[in-house]
């Protein structure tokens, strides 16, 4: 029986490749179909078929050409060795495409918060740190923390732009590290939550003095304020503005504003 051949316009659609990458295939030696005596036209035979679509799977794993080029003329069993590789590459390549995932989760998260900030006043709340540790700018795990969690960076700031900004990162239960340098700690405190807005460069321009004027004419008096970093953006052409999420410690109300 006479033995079936594909022409490259066939074998392409059939597999689904490309004739432009089987042709580059054939001229790295990859594969070599015989060429048809009357039309010098390429003739693929099953097996030829056979070894495009092996060929079209160890690439869509990422086996590069050259390791590719060994395997082929090597014993079946090194194989193996490339497959493990391969398999290890793409795993690490779905742990950092499960990272982006929830990085898009938590910013799309960040962004429904500013949204629901901004549409009402400030209200009652806790944050979601048991600690808050200082930050430094030369710690390589405090970095490594930010960029896996972005809601971990922190302000600490006092009731007006006079007392200064603190960097620092919240801790939840069971992650805080003894060596930290402590500047706040949960016990048991009074907080209002609400939308705080600070200048990208200079986080002591920001809204803060706004908000506790509105909260002393209502009689509260306020102390220390932690914000949760949500996200960066521009507010006015030119400037940039980073939004936190805000928690204001209560000290104490006047009897009119407890009723």
């Amino acid at each position: 029986m006479e033995e079936k051949k594909y022409s490259i316009h066939v074998i392409s659609r059939l597999l689904d490749i490309p004739k432009a990458t089987i042709r580059y295939w054939n001229q790295e030696g990859l594969i070599s179909p015989p060429r048809n005596g009357k039309n010098s036209y390429r003739e693929f035979s099953l097996a030829d078929a056979m070894e495009l679509s092996n060929i079209s799977f160890y690439r869509s794993i990422g086996i590069p050409m050259k390791e590719l080029k060994q395997m082929l003329c090597s014993d079946i069993w090194i194989q193996e060795t490339l497959l493990e590789e391969a398999k290890e590459r793409l795993e690490e390549t779905q742990r950092k495409l499960k990272q982006q995932a929830e990085r898009i989760r938590t910013q799309q998260k960040a962004l429904e918060q500013i949204r629901w900030l901004k549409e009402r006043p400030l209200a009652p709340g806790a944050p979601p740190f048991i600690k808050v540790g200082a930050f430094s700018h030369w710690k390589e795990e405090h970095w490594k923390k930010i960029s896996l969690e972005p809601g971990a960076f922190v302000l600490m700031l006092g009731k007006t732009k006079e007392d200064g900004v603190q960097y620092g990162i919240g801790y939840g239960p069971g992650e805080w590290q003894e060596e930290e340098a402590l500047l706040w700690e949960q016990k048991g405190q009074t907080f209002l939550e609400g939308l705080l807005v600070a200048n990208s460069r200079d986080e002591s321009q920001n809204d803060l003095d706004r908000r506790i004027e509105l909260l002393k004419s209502q009689g509260i008096t306020t102390g220390r304020v932690i914000a949760q970093y949500l996200t960066s953006g521009v507010n006015r052409p030119g400037e940039a503005f980073d939004y936190y999420k805000m928690w204001v410690e209560v000290k104490s109300s006047s009897e009119e504003c407890r009723r």
